[in-house]
Protein backbone atom coordinates (compact mmCIF):
# COMPACT_ATOMS: atom_id res chain seq x y z
CA UNK A 1 0.00 0.00 0.00
CA UNK A 2 1.24 3.85 -1.06
CA UNK A 3 0.04 6.83 -0.13
CA UNK A 4 0.43 9.95 -1.75
CA UNK A 5 -0.26 13.75 -1.23
CA UNK A 6 -1.00 16.08 -3.87
CA UNK A 7 -2.46 18.81 -5.39
CA UNK A 8 -5.37 18.30 -7.27
CA UNK A 9 -6.82 20.50 -10.22
CA UNK A 10 -7.25 24.16 -9.24
CA UNK A 11 -11.18 25.38 -9.35
CA UNK A 12 -12.24 29.06 -9.57
CA UNK A 13 -15.09 30.48 -8.28
CA UNK A 14 -14.88 34.12 -9.39
CA UNK A 15 -11.81 35.81 -7.86
CA UNK A 16 -10.99 32.94 -5.59
CA UNK A 17 -9.36 29.92 -6.88
CA UNK A 18 -9.47 26.60 -4.58
CA UNK A 19 -6.85 23.93 -4.47
CA UNK A 20 -8.11 20.37 -3.18
CA UNK A 21 -5.66 18.42 -1.19
CA UNK A 22 -5.91 14.79 -1.77
CA UNK A 23 -4.30 11.54 -0.93
CA UNK A 24 -4.31 8.96 -2.96
CA UNK A 25 -3.53 5.46 -1.98
CA UNK A 26 -2.84 2.49 -3.87
CA UNK A 27 -3.24 -1.37 -2.85
CA UNK A 28 -1.93 -3.50 -5.83
CA UNK A 29 -1.87 -7.32 -5.45
CA UNK A 30 -1.02 -9.82 -8.57
CA UNK A 31 -4.77 -10.12 -9.01
CA UNK A 32 -6.03 -6.74 -8.45
CA UNK A 33 -5.65 -3.02 -8.03
CA UNK A 34 -7.05 -0.24 -6.24
CA UNK A 35 -6.86 3.25 -5.95
CA UNK A 36 -8.81 5.85 -3.19
CA UNK A 37 -8.94 9.40 -2.93
CA UNK A 38 -9.79 11.50 0.13
CA UNK A 39 -9.56 15.01 0.56
CA UNK A 40 -7.35 16.15 3.36
CA UNK A 41 -7.56 20.04 2.74
CA UNK A 42 -8.00 23.10 0.58
CA UNK A 43 -5.74 26.00 -0.34
CA UNK A 44 -7.89 29.37 -1.07
CA UNK A 45 -7.02 32.35 -2.67
CA UNK A 46 -8.12 35.55 -3.06
CA UNK A 47 -7.00 38.73 -2.92
CA UNK A 48 -3.35 37.82 -2.61
CA UNK A 49 -4.22 35.99 0.13
CA UNK A 50 -4.49 32.09 0.88
CA UNK A 51 -5.45 30.27 3.58
CA UNK A 52 -5.41 26.45 4.27
CA UNK A 53 -7.98 24.12 5.59
CA UNK A 54 -7.23 20.72 7.03
CA UNK A 55 -9.99 18.31 6.12
CA UNK A 56 -8.20 15.32 8.31
CA UNK A 57 -6.21 14.96 11.38
CA UNK A 58 -2.22 15.31 10.92
CA UNK A 59 -2.80 17.14 8.15
CA UNK A 60 -0.92 20.50 8.38
CA UNK A 61 0.99 23.44 7.13
CA UNK A 62 3.85 21.45 7.44
CA UNK A 63 2.46 19.04 4.21
CA UNK A 64 1.68 22.14 2.13
CA UNK A 65 5.68 22.77 2.74
CA UNK A 66 6.66 19.64 2.05
CA UNK A 67 4.75 19.83 -1.52
CA UNK A 68 5.89 22.95 -2.29
CA UNK A 69 9.75 22.10 -1.33
CA UNK A 70 9.75 24.52 0.86
CA UNK A 71 12.89 24.01 3.33
CA UNK A 72 12.77 25.00 7.42
CA UNK A 73 14.91 27.18 9.30
CA UNK A 74 18.28 25.10 8.90
CA UNK A 75 18.17 24.81 5.36
CA UNK A 76 16.72 21.12 5.15
CA UNK A 77 13.89 19.68 3.16
CA UNK A 78 10.20 19.28 5.56
CA UNK A 79 10.96 15.39 6.52
CA UNK A 80 8.54 12.89 4.88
Amino acid sequence: MKATIRFSDPVDCGERTIVPVISDTTMLSDQWGIVTRDPVGLVIMENRQTWFVSLAEGVGLSVIDKLLGIQDDEGDTIPE
